[in-house]
């Protein structure tokens, strides 16, 4: 079966990286034989030296560059592995365990003899490097399709066996479980650091701002990506989410936040009074102050933060006011005119707006808030 499907997906990069999988372990000693970066890299030397008949090595003068170039060549070959998700289940089943073995394996320990194999925290330069990868490959894969394959890769990982029974497949499953939630952790860490640097203030050089920017938009991605897959990674680290809705000025990290805190309220039990209240607070701003393509996640994170808090007024409130500014946007006639918000807008009153759909959004939330309160 194997030299079939070889021999189907001669010339594809795909079979050439996996195939030359084993090599590429080989190739490290047993401390960095589960390294992510030093994995990817390998895998992508092996097609390159098959497809040029071996290569010579550098002069000390050129390896920081080659360096960066293997890096590099190691991202977009992640990234083109990723596209193949879909392309069939025998392909499937080569990317599954290719990125496996190189986001997601577990940390090599040895357990006492008749003891359990204890589950343990990857070094923290191979967490670092993993997590760096990964949001590089996520940065690059781009639009919706790229997404979409990104997260049905995390889904298919971390969705359980078939059989739930305390046997090696599950046991496995357990460890990938522990490797995304240590691989989350460190975005959330990433973060952090990023905003502890000062590289996002108004008063950093603008070249700086701008790729500090980019790196908390790419790092928001993948946890919300996560989040998507499995949001129950996220619930421990959701109290430092609302940090960055202040970040309005910048239309990518708002929209990953809102997206994220939508899914997270409503699988939370009891989330902290006090984190309700900031959300409150913040939420019932930002749907003021954000562009008309954001204002639909805003609402959505505010909607659910009130289905927690239960302060249906300031939801009802906050609506009417916004449903007013929108219909009078285009339509001065219509100031100072207030309709009950339980009812749909009619053609007319939608005419002069910015976005009808989104009024119809709008008020569709006003009116099932109306309703919660009267119950």
């Amino acid at each position: 079966m194997k030299k079939q499907l070889y021999e189907h997906m001669k010339g594809d990069l795909l079979d050439q990286m996996y195939a030359h999988s084993q090599t590429a372990h080989k190739k490290f000693s047993s401390e960095h034989q589960s390294n992510a970066v030093a994995m990817s890299l390998a895998l992508h030397n092996a097609v390159e030296e098959q497809g040029q008949g071996g290569s010579s090595s550098p002069s000390r003068g050129a390896m920081a560059k080659k360096d960066a170039e293997e890096m590099q060549r190691a991202i977009d070959a992640c990234t083109k592995m990723v596209s193949r998700i879909t392309d069939g289940e025998e392909v499937h089943k080569l990317v599954m365990r290719t990125f496996q073995e190189l986001w997601f394996a577990p940390a090599q320990t040895v357990a006492p003899p008749g003891e359990e194999q204890p589950d343990a925290q990857l070094p923290a330069a191979e967490l670092a490097a993993r997590a760096k990868q990964l949001v590089a490959v996520v940065s690059k894969s781009g639009g919706a399709n790229g997404r979409a394959a990104l997260r049905e890769l995390l889904e298919k990982v971390m969705t359980p066996p078939a059989e739930a029974t305390k046997d090696k497949s599950h046991k496995e499953h357990e460890a990938t479980l522990d490797v995304c939630a240590q691989l989350v952790g460190q975005l959330v860490e990433d973060l952090l650091t990023l905003d502890e640097s000062g590289a996002l203030n108004a008063e950093s050089p603008a070249e700086e701002r701008a790729t500090a920017r980019e790196a908390l938009s790419n790092s928001l991605l993948a946890l919300s990506l996560f989040c998507q897959a499995r949001p129950q990674l996220l619930l421990p680290h959701m109290e430092l989410l609302p940090a960055y809705l202040q970040h309005d000025g910048h239309a990518p990290a708002v929209f990953h936040v809102c997206d994220i805190l939508a899914s997270l309220l409503e699988i939370a039990d009891h989330p902290p009074k006090a984190l309700l209240e900031r959300l409150e607070t913040l939420l019932g701003a930002l749907i003021f102050r954000v562009p008309e393509g954001l204002l639909r996640g805003a609402i959505a994170a505010l909607c659910a933060t009130v289905a927690k808090s239960h302060n249906h007024q300031l939801l009802h409130e906050a609506l009417a006011r916004l449903f007013q500014m929108m219909t009078r946007a285009r339509d001065p006639a219509q100031v100072g005119i207030s309709r009950p918000l339980s009812h749909k807008p009619t053609v007319s009153q939608a005419h002069g707006c910015v976005n009808a759909h989104l009024v119809a959004f709008v008020t569709t939330c006003a009116r099932d808030t109306f309703q919660m309160s009267r119950c």
